[in-house]
């Protein structure tokens, strides 16, 4: 079983897409981005989640482990966050600059 439904790669080229739509100069899909920016966080609340361990010999509690790249997500994610907000409001240019910053969170990846 998979434990994430998009792989890092997945997120990367969803946000790619995101901010070279931006970087364009189409005024008619404004809905779509929007619906998938919002695909995109929560692909990235999932990759958040802590992942319950239970490889822990002899332990009667359940322990989780912390996505090592957890700082990076949730930058990208607060960026994404800013982004879907300009999208909604067709601020294009607040969305280029949130979606970007989201991209590079994303890079240290």
């Amino acid at each position: 079983m998979a434990r994430y439904s998009m792989t890092y790669e997945g997120v990367k080229d969803r946000l790619k897409s995101i901010v070279e739509w931006l970087e364009g100069t189409n005024t008619t899909d404004w809905k779509g981005q929007a619906d998938l920016t919002r695909e995109f966080i929560t692909a990235l609340e999932e990759m958040l989640t802590p992942i319950p361990r239970r490889d822990i010999a002899g332990s009667d509690e359940e322990e989780f482990a912390e996505n090592p790249d957890t700082e990076n997500l949730q930058t990208a994610k607060h960026h994404a966050m800013a982004m879907r907000r300009a999208i909604l409001t067709k601020n294009r240019a607040t969305a280029l600059k949130s979606g970007k910053a989201a991209l590079a969170a994303l890079t240290n990846i």
